[in-house]
């Protein structure tokens, strides 16, 4: 009965503690009113910026190799897709991270990640070592050699 006594003194001093930091009616009518316009501005701010980019985005690439590239591949030379041309270009030549923001962007990632696991998981029930690192890296180096072989059916087009 003691220590019920004593934890209900401490809740209660807490508690008096806490009353003075927090915000009254008033006080969060008042701090509401002063936060509202600079979260609009804030907002706005945001917003231009991302308007920007996407004017920019549709600027042609200023680069006359990318520019023919793109058109060769049927794509429209904009900055954007020069963007993206390149994140893949770099995920096939083994950057891990450039690797996992394509999948992520083309909606992939999750659907990559079930698929790794259970093709790992397989490989242990038939005696493999599981490794996903060596998975992976196998499982790209198969895609390279796929989009090569795409490239190849369309230059015989």
């Amino acid at each position: 009965m003691v220590e019920s006594e004593a934890r209900r003194r401490q809740v209660e001093e807490f508690n008096k503690a806490g009353e003075k930091t927090r915000f009254s009616g008033e006080k969060a009518v008042e701090a509401g009113r002063k936060g509202a316009p600079k979260s609009a501005e804030a907002r706005r701010r945001q917003k231009a910026v991302r308007n920007a980019f996407k004017d920019i985005f549709k600027l042609d690439v200023p680069n006359d190799q990318l520019q023919a590239l793109l058109e060769a591949l049927g794509l429209d030379p904009s900055i954007y897709n020069a963007m993206l041309f390149s994140m893949t270009n770099a995920a096939v030549k083994g950057n891990v991270r450039a690797f996992e923001a394509v999948m992520k962007y083309a909606g992939e990632d999750k659907l990559r990640e079930a698929e790794i696991k259970q093709i790992a998981d397989a490989g242990k029930k038939n005696g493999g070592s599981g490794d996903v690192e060596k998975l992976i890296d196998a499982m790209n180096a198969g895609a390279a050699i796929d989009w090569a072989d795409e490239k190849e059916e369309k230059k015989d087009e």
